[in-house]
């Protein structure tokens, strides 16, 4: 059937392969976002309204999407972090902080 439609199979073959490359490349950081967002929503290291210290901006989280998290810096600018980088940095949850909520254990 090739020959009928006079194809170069092989040039066929390898524009595929290089097509699926450029995809999954391409595909590579929303994957991760993914991964990302999945992590923060079974971890709940934080949730909306919450006080956070992330990747050095100390402000509260307004959204957290599939692709990013928002926060509102304590001078009210926005940040948006891609989800990604959230689920890979030490977050400091500070509105958990247990001096805050005046629970104090022996020996801190």
């Amino acid at each position: 059937m090739a020959d009928l439609l006079d194809y170069n199979v092989g040039a066929v073959l390898a524009s595929l392969g290089i097509g699926s490359i450029a995809f999954a490349m391409a595909a590579k950081d929303t994957i991760a976002n993914l991964f990302g967002s999945f992590t923060i929503f079974v971890d709940k290291p934080f949730t909306v309204g919450e006080r956070v210290l992330l990747s050095g901006h100390d402000g509260f989280v307004r959204e957290i999407g599939v692709r990013s998290t928002r926060l509102e810096t304590l001078n009210g600018r926005m940040v948006t972090l891609p989800n990604s980088q959230v689920a890979n940095e030490c977050i400091e949850n500070i509105s958990s902080d247990a001096a805050s909520h005046g629970e104090r254990s022996e020996g801190w």
